[in-house]
């Protein structure tokens, strides 16, 4: 849980974005995150908003942390196998998910049908049409077989969702808080060695984070 600190400082980023989309649209009510893990941005926006929340994810590790240390109700399992709720959905959030699933269009339409008129989905995910992408072609950071089972551009994942019945409205790249900590070992100290570098890296101060935006994660917000 060493990462919660600076996941859950990228999501409180994510929140006035929310907010934004909110004003003109109707108010969060009963909201879904698809691939929630440990329920870190769960608390962080219940902390915001009062709202229904229901997490959903396949690691039954994850979905027992989020249950019994942020008491959130998570489902472990496929939502695609998923009864439909009992209210529909205003909101659906997926967090660097879709890029994971074997049928994404399958997930996005379940997702369409289950959410009321109005209602927003937030999607993230690696722009492989970007500029660093396309430099660092196969050295690209998200580049992560078999992981990664799709690679999005922001024409092919706009395309995706609006062939779901979406409409998008919203794109954005923000910046990614690091642990300057994590920053300084991947450059200096990973497959590295030296007491000089080991040396700052205990000097690092653990709560320092800084922003980095390399304009190749995308942020679509899209409405039904």
């Amino acid at each position: 849980m060493r990462d919660k600190k600076v996941l859950q400082l990228n999501f409180e980023k994510r929140i006035p974005f929310i907010k934004d989309v909110l004003n003109s649209l109707p108010h969060i009510d009963n909201c879904l995150e698809i691939g929630c893990a440990y329920g870190f941005f769960g608390e962080v926006l219940l902390n915001h908003f009062k709202t229904g929340y229901t997490g959903i994810d396949i690691a039954s590790e994850a979905c027992d942390f989020a249950i019994e240390q942020f008491k959130l109700n998570v489902i472990s399992g496929n939502y695609l196998d998923q009864p439909p709720p009992l209210a529909p959905w205003t909101d659906v959030f997926m967090w660097d998910v879709i890029e994971h699933l074997k049928n994404p269009h399958f997930f996005l339409q379940k997702a369409w049908k289950e959410m009321m008129q109005g209602s927003r989905i937030y999607i993230t995910t690696g722009d492989i049409g970007a500029f660093l992408p396309r430099i660092q072609r196969r050295k690209w950071r998200m580049i992560h077989p078999p992981s990664h089972l799709h690679y999005f551009s922001r024409k092919t994942l706009g395309r995706l969702i609006e062939n779901a019945g979406f409409k998008v409205i919203n794109i954005k790249y923000l910046p990614v808080y690091r642990s300057a900590r994590q920053i300084w070992y991947s450059l200096f100290l990973i497959k590295k060695s030296g007491k000089f570098s080991n040396k700052l890296f205990n000097l690092i101060p653990s709560d320092w984070y800084i922003p980095m935006n390399t304009y190749d994660v995308v942020f679509i917000t899209a409405i039904k």
